[in-house]
């Protein structure tokens, strides 16, 4: 073991950590700190995972040291150790993921003249370009319309042109604040102006940021700055925290607990603090498993401890959040990937720091930078949505009990159906099951209808408004209530084929297969939303094209009868209709 060598994690798809050695006086950085190093031509952030054990016959070395502290605290170093040799998986992969958002960024090239004198009469494109200063790669490469890697090359040798590594990176953001000054009091306002900034600033209790200080009126800025000058008003920076607007949230009551939930809170209130424990709570929907979370997670949060809540879809994040919110207050953080990107990063900072205590968020939020974990809670823990598709693999489920073993917390599992592995597990003894068996109040369990559209079709009605659905559907519109129809596709045929030879319509962008939506022959790709109008002709062959809604066999008329939207507003002429789906939102 030689402490002047470090094994740093690059977060490249790569089965191994790498080399570096450390400068000569340089401290030792310790385990989870971020490190600059060379990688090829670029300069790469990677993460240190320990001392080198044995030293490679050449070395580079660290280029810096980013940081005085680890960013991520060792249970989550050690989840991403564990994930990495579970699921075989890159170990800079892995550990990435315990990193603020993009705090694991390559360096980009940037291009700049060299420090000779260039010719006027120089008329290379890329020195004329470089003329009004450096320029990334990238951008020149778009200015000149093609790669000017080659010539770049060539001006280099030349001596003409320098190629620089530059690292971006992120920051929070500052907000300037307007603050008045007791010279302020003895100032007297030259014009309308100035009386008006004075004004402002007084009535916001004479603080506000700069942006308050001219909403409405942008013509005060020449003022604000004058009084500046004057020293009535100086100006302070501090960090801006980008909040999501689901961070807001009315105040919620805290009801009583049932029988039933407080039959299984005992036990999980009683494990708090006391280790890892694992628990299934099985409960049908509707029997208030969310208040079985909140007061748990109170409980959590009056013992000095944090809270990780996991949910499947970040479609079901902003109403849990809010109601959250209502609960707990402002120690809620959220992390999913549909923030923006200064909004992930200033929720990470508020979590490491210790600002939020509660972290809630979908699949990638059980890498939230919490410390002292007291509870881990997954809900609907049988959705395959917990399932990563890209790499690093992962099962978010998987590593939730497993950040709660590291942490030694207690792990909360809940669902109406639990996972075939949850249910064995519970039946092995290694979980232990909670049951909610009765919805809260008076509420009934659904009823279902099983409607055999094989005997509407015999007997010449509508199969896809079948009689028992045109009742139903009518007797809510007689109550002015509101229905909601699922159908497990969109468009009027699914594909577009060549009849000559099966050339399929793809996508450009996705290469996936256009949907044929009927009114104005559009064909749509549904991924990114993608638009042209339907080929009547192949491309490939010029033999004609024709729709295809597999299988062709008894729902052979979903391709040739009008929609469900069509068939129920010619029932319902005068009924509002609404169609919710996922591109519709997009756009």
């Amino acid at each position: 073991m030689d402490a002047r060598a470090v094994e740093v994690a690059l977060p490249l798809p790569l089965q191994c950590t790498f080399t570096y050695r450390l400068p000569e006086g340089a401290p030792v950085p310790a385990r989870g700190v971020r490190v600059l190093v060379p990688f090829g031509p670029r300069r790469v952030i990677g993460l240190v995972t320990g001392i080198a054990t044995t030293l490679p016959e050449t070395m580079k070395d660290v280029v810096e040291v980013l940081d005085e502290v680890p960013l991520a605290p060792p249970p989550l170093l050690d989840l991403a150790t564990w994930m990495s040799e579970h699921y075989l998986a890159p170990p800079g992969e892995c550990h990435r993921l315990v990193l603020p958002p993009a705090g694991v960024r390559a360096s980009r090239a940037v291009v700049r003249l060299s420090g000779g004198e260039t010719s006027p009469s120089d008329d290379d494109p890329v020195v004329s370009a470089l003329r009004a200063g450096p320029l990334p790669l990238s951008t020149l490469a778009k200015r000149m319309g093609r790669d000017p890697t080659a010539r770049i090359a060539r001006l280099r040798r030349e001596g003409r042109v320098e190629v620089d590594q530059d690292l971006a990176r992120p920051g929070f953001r500052q907000l300037r604040i307007a603050v008045l000054t007791p010279a302020a009091a003895e100032l007297r306002p030259r014009g309308r102006a100035q009386a008006e900034v004075l004004g402002r600033l007084t009535a916001a209790g004479g603080r506000a940021p700069v942006p308050h200080v001219l909403r409405d009126r942008p013509s005060l800025r020449g003022a604000l700055d004058r009084l500046v000058e004057q020293g009535a008003i100086t100006i302070e920076e501090e960090r801006a925290v980008r909040t999501p607007e689901m961070l807001e949230g009315p105040v919620k009551l805290r009801p009583e607990p049932t029988g039933d939930q407080a039959s299984v809170l005992e036990p999980i209130l009683a494990a708090l603090g006391a280790g890892f424990a694992p628990f299934l709570l099985q409960g049908v929907t509707g029997s208030g498993k969310t208040e079985v979370y909140f007061r748990a997670i109170e409980r959590t949060l009056e013992q000095g401890r944090t809270a990780l809540f996991l949910v499947p879809e970040i479609a079901l994040t902003p109403l849990l959040v809010r109601a959250a919110v209502g609960r707990l207050g402002a120690v809620v953080s959220v992390l999913h990937s549909e923030l923006s990107a200064g909004e992930r990063h200033d929720q990470w900072w508020r979590l490491r720091e210790g600002e939020a205590r509660v972290a809630i968020g979908a699949r990638s939020a059980v890498f939230a930078p919490l410390t002292e974990v007291g509870l881990v809670i997954v809900d609907e823990e049988h959705e395959a949505a917990y399932k990563q598709d890209e790499s690093p693999r992962y099962h978010g489920r998987d590593v939730a009990v497993m950040r709660a073993r590291l942490e030694g917390a207690v792990v909360l599992l809940g669902s109406a159906t639990p996972s075939l592995e949850s249910n064995h597990n519970a039946l092995a003894g290694k979980y232990r099951r909670l049951v909610l068996p009765r919805r809260i109040g008076s509420q009934g369990m659904a009823r279902v209808d099983v409607v055999d559209r094989r005997q509407a079709l015999k007997a010449g009605a509508d199969p896809i408004l079948t009689p028992p659905l045109r009742d139903a559907l009518a007797e809510r519109l007689a109550r002015k209530e509101q229905s909601l129809l699922l159908l497990n596709r969109r468009g009027y045929a699914t594909s577009l084929l060549c009849r000559e030879c099966g050339m399929q319509a793809m996508c450009p962008n996705c290469s996936v297969a256009l949907t044929l939506h009927k009114g104005g022959r559009v064909a749509l790709c549904h991924y990114c939303a993608f638009e042209t109008s339907a080929p009547r002709a192949c491309g490939s062959c010029k033999g004609e094209c024709e729709p295809r809604c597999p299988p062709r066999a008894w729902n052979a008329w979903t391709a040739t009868s009008p929609p469900a939207g069509a068939r129920s507003r010619a029932c319902w002429p005068r009924s509002r209709r609404g169609r919710p789906t996922s591109w519709w939102a997009r756009r």
